[in-house]
């Protein structure tokens, strides 16, 4: 099983808008720029922390779906 072409447009919007807002964040956050290009803040890495939430709770309810469409096939 495999994320659907859906899935996958869904995480690379997410993936474009998270990249494009830390961007924007960086460029006015003083923790950001104090702490260099490769550390950020606490609210950029809650950001980071839910998109990749978001993505593992994406892959349980595509799993969860292909799922109940197998048991609809067998039936």
């Amino acid at each position: 099983m495999t994320w659907t072409p859906a899935d996958r447009a869904e995480a690379d919007v997410l993936a474009y808008v998270l990249l494009r807002e830390i961007a924007k964040h960086r460029e006015r956050c003083a923790d950001c720029a104090v702490a260099g290009s490769a550390i950020y803040c606490r609210r950029v890495d809650r950001a980071i922390r839910e998109a990749l939430e978001w993505a593992q709770l994406r892959a349980l309810l595509t799993r969860a779906t292909w799922l109940a469409r197998e048991e609809e096939t067998a039936a």
